[in-house]
């Protein structure tokens, strides 16, 4: 009985998780308001708010582009993107990495109509197969025992096809 209470607790937990995922997520996109956007200050912004999580692991984040580079866009959804992101590196990708080996690379450049490229990349272990093509299928994670909830990259291709109209692809 106890087992059984424990099994259901963690269930529990983890749909309440997963509640409070979508609620920030709506949260977010409902109150995210077109804006004039500098790039690299966002960035600077948002490296700043997540210190507490790289510095764990001691991770190296290189921003690679022009301070100049600026666009109209959603400041809230970009900081939800890259937080998810850089989250996903850090919880998956550097998981078996020493402190000081993680890198992730943010390059961004303007394009003509206004708009930015946004590359993100991290030298993490990388994705099997079978999460390379799951990835963005909502609740898809290989940390459901650690408390992933498997919302983060679906979220991240949601807002960038939809909400941005960009592009996303994952790069080899």
């Amino acid at each position: 009985c106890h087992e059984n209470l424990e099994i259901l607790h963690n269930m529990l937990s983890r749909a309440a998780e997963m509640i409070t995922n979508f609620k920030v997520a709506a949260e977010n996109q409902a109150n995210d308001v077109l804006e004039n956007i500098m790039v690299k200050n966002l960035f600077d912004a948002l490296l700043k708010s997540l210190k507490h999580e790289t510095k764990k692991k001691r991770v190296v984040i290189a921003l690679n582009g022009p301070a100049d580079v600026a666009i109209k866009s959603y400041s809230g959804s970009l900081y939800q993107i890259f937080t998810n992101l850089i989250l996903n590196s850090v919880f998956h990708g550097f998981d078996a990495m020493e402190p000081d080996e993680c890198q992730i690379n943010i390059t961004f450049r303007q394009i003509e109509n206004g708009g930015a490229e946004i590359i993100y990349s991290d030298n993490g272990i990388g994705l099997s197969t079978e999460a390379k093509q799951r990835i963005l299928e909502p609740f898809y994670t290989t940390k459901r025992k650690s408390g992933g909830s498997g919302l983060g990259m679906y979220i991240v291709n949601n807002l960038i096809t939809n909400k941005l109209h960009g592009n996303f692809s994952l790069l080899e």
